[in-house]
């Protein structure tokens, strides 16, 4: 044989000899107490469960073995140890879980558990511990036989017993039946239990782990241990430890001596002597005080002031637990300054005292004596307050009274008929309000009529006297017509406004026919003084506009067409409503609210039945088709209320109804008979609707009827 295959030889041996060998496992729990429940499922491929000796002493699935107790929950109240099976390294703990589960699903599957790695890769898990009993951390070397903790039921359990599982690497997913595999020291007979005996000259120190808090030193034989000022040999000893003696480690380095085989030293401090001992002679230990905490385990925390904790904004944080310590605080909310934002941000029960983020002139922004202020923190919010207190509001369009608002709630009477005529007869004043600094419309009020109207024992024209000028007598002559005008004072005569004509009929004067008065207010864009104050198309927008604010059909502005809103704001405030009487408001946006004294004996718009004008409500009796009805004087459709029209520009009538025609055919006219006569309009002034025959020959009949009875007499224009 030559010297270089020799050699080689020599080398293949040297490197199998360096190998490490398999590990072997010991039973980890004590025979005396336990009871094998079920084996690994070598069968997982399919649905028929088969364990290591083609038994069915297993579950389906199943990863690992059960070891159960005797006695169950007694025996786990009394306490049963798991030992490592065989030494390693700690790879993953958990601790901290409930430990009586029985429905077979309570908290994280693996309950409190410990796994370990092994030399050769292998890794061995014990399951479903019992709380608050796991001996370990991770990063903590392990030798066969150490205590790991007591049997449980967390996790997935029905009862007290031990999963254990071996696995080639560490997923999860290598897992394999170690009876199948000759992984134990000794299976020992089927349903029996395995060898609880260590492997022999298995390793009994694993490598160090990356991180140690505490060792204990080992393998001295009883001797001690020299403490070296530095990593290596080569120097004088600063002191001397003793076999089996726990140390804390100050620090650690991987590139130290190589010592059997590790080059791993840890720093300690032993009698007062500080320096390097070898991790050949340490193993890591739990031997220090015991652990804060487990892994996973979490805690509110709060680093603020005692008394400002789960104050005002002023929160909890977390700590998590790392490496058996509890870390620092994270995310809790201290106090800080107070600021103007409605929240107590320093935490002491009170908000936003002492006026914070304020001070310093501001603009009210309202003018006038208020116009400057401070700025002060009210309601969560910087505003500017006044710097005087405010005095009475008053119409100027100015903030006098300094509360952020102008011209607010002032309103007073006004009356503006004649004098000496408020409170005389009908006569009565209404309700002005202020608006941007100018007194609005006089609403309500009531002034005189121009001409007293008759039979209705009311003083209309305000002057003391009731019915004065009138014939009481009945004996005006049947066909006898007179000038009338029952407008207000000094609006005959002005813009479109113009008088009537009464006619005597059954010894009694009419009302007064085809006379104009004011419209409630001004139709814009049509050149005319609708509302006979002098003024054309006043209080109207100088744009051609016509707006709706409110959607009641009834718009403002100088294209708006026919009888304009009096209150754009109010949907129950139009030309065409029906007024209700004793409310304070002007609903049909005429001669303001009635009076509900005016109305509780006489008829309203539309009911038939009056003999005279002073039996309905409007003062208006009209004839049509020889029904007698209440009605208002009308110049267009829009006047008049809901349901009616308006028939020969005279009056109101209900709109099942048309216009008669039986006035002179000749000249186009169109008829509608009032009470005392009969008045006619042109078909340039009102469209002819289409009237129906018999109303046209009634009209010619009650005409005939009135010429043999006034032969003298005649109605035309």
């Amino acid at each position: 044989m030559s010297a270089r295959f020799f050699a080689f030889l020599l080398f293949c041996g040297l490197f199998v000899g360096h190998a490490e060998a398999a590990t072997k496992f010991a039973y980890p729990l004590p025979t005396k107490d336990t009871v094998i429940t079920a084996y690994y499922d070598t069968n997982r491929s399919s649905g028929a469960k088969r364990d290591w000796n083609g038994g069915s002493h297993t579950y389906d699935n199943h990863a690992g073995s059960d070891y159960g107790l005797y006695g169950r929950w007694t025996k786990m109240d009394a306490g049963v140890w798991i030992t490592a099976a065989a030494p390693g390294k700690v790879v993953s703990a958990s601790d901290g879980q409930a430990d009586r589960c029985t429905s077979g699903s309570c908290s994280p599957c693996n309950g409190n558990y410990v796994k370990i790695q092994h030399s050769d890769g292998k890794h061995s898990y014990y399951l479903h511990m019992k709380k608050g009993t796991v001996q370990v951390k991770v990063g903590q070397n392990v030798k066969c036989g150490d205590r790991l903790g007591k049997v449980g039921s967390s996790g997935c359990s029905t009862g007290p017993h031990l999963h254990f599982q071996v696995n080639t690497a560490s997923s999860y997913s290598t897992h394999r039946c170690p009876f199948v595999h000759n992984d134990w020291v000794s299976k020992g007979s089927y349903k029996g239990y395995p060898s609880t005996t260590c492997q022999s000259g298995g390793s009994t120190n694993p490598p160090p782990p990356t991180n140690c808090d505490y060792i204990k030193t080992a393998r001295l034989q009883g001797g001690q241990l020299n403490i070296r000022p530095s990593s290596n040999t080569n120097q004088s000893p600063v002191g001397t430890v003793g076999d089996g003696v726990c140390l804390k480690v100050l620090s650690k380095t991987t590139s130290g001596q190589n010592i059997s085989g590790t080059t791993t030293w840890y720093k300690i401090n032993h009698n007062g002597a500080t320096g390097w001992i070898s991790a050949y002679y340490a193993d890591c230990s739990s031997c220090g005080p015991p652990a804060e905490c487990n892994a996973g385990q979490t805690k509110a925390c709060y680093t603020g002031a005692a008394n400002t904790r789960n104050k005002g904004v002023c929160k909890d944080g977390k700590r998590s637990c790392n490496n058996g310590k509890w870390g620092a605080c994270q995310n809790d909310t201290k106090p800080s300054a107070e600021k103007c934002d409605g929240k107590d941000n320093d935490c002491d029960g009170s908000v936003d005292e002492g006026n914070p983020d304020a001070g310093g002139s501001c603009t009210t922004g309202t003018g006038g004596p208020c116009g400057q202020g401070t700025k002060q923190c009210k309601g969560g919010k910087i505003v500017c307050e006044a710097n005087q207190p405010g005095g009475t509001e008053l119409c100027d369009n100015v903030d006098n009274n300094c509360d952020g608002q102008i011209d607010e709630g002032l309103s007073r009477d006004c009356y503006t008929g004649p004098p000496n005529t408020n409170g005389i007869g009908s006569c009565k004043g209404g309700t002005q309000t202020c608006n941007a600094g100018e007194w609005g419309s006089c609403n309500g009020e009531v002034k005189p009529t121009n001409q007293e109207l008759c039979n209705n024992q009311l003083d209309d024209n305000c002057d003391g006297n009731v019915d004065e000028g009138c014939n009481t007598s009945g004996s005006c002559t049947a066909g006898e017509t007179r000038p009338c005008y029952t407008g207000p004072a000094g609006t005959q005569g002005v813009g479109t406004c113009k008088q009537g004509l009464e006619t005597c009929q059954n010894n009694t004067w009419s009302a007064c026919q085809n006379q104009v008065l004011p419209a409630s207010q001004e139709l814009c864009g049509n050149a005319q003084d609708d509302n006979c104050d002098g003024q054309t198309d006043e209080n109207c927008s100088g744009s051609d506009t016509c707006v709706d604010n409110d959607k009641d059909g009834y718009g403002v502005g100088n294209s708006c067409i026919g009888l304009q809103d009096c209150n754009d704001n109010d949907p129950n405030m139009h030309p065409n409503k029906e007024e209700v009487c004793g409310n304070g408001k002007d609903e049909d946006c005429k001669d303001g609210d009635l009076p509900c004294s005016n109305t509780t004996t006489k008829l309203q718009v539309g009911q038939a039945g009056c003999t005279q004008a002073s039996d309905c409500v409007t003062n208006f009796c009209a004839n049509k088709g020889g029904v007698n009805r209440c009605s208002q004087p009308c110049k267009l459709s829009a006047e008049c209320p809901t349901g009616f029209e308006c028939v020969g520009e005279q009056a109101c009538w209900p709109s099942s109804g048309t216009t008669q025609s039986n006035c002179d055919s000749a000249s186009g006219e169109k008829c509608f008979q009032v009470r005392g006569g009969c008045g006619c309009s042109s078909q340039s002034e009102q469209p002819d609707p289409g009237l129906p025959v018999m109303l046209f020959l009634g009209c010619l009949l009650f005409m005939w009827r009135q010429l043999r009875r006034t032969p003298h007499s005649t109605n035309r224009k």
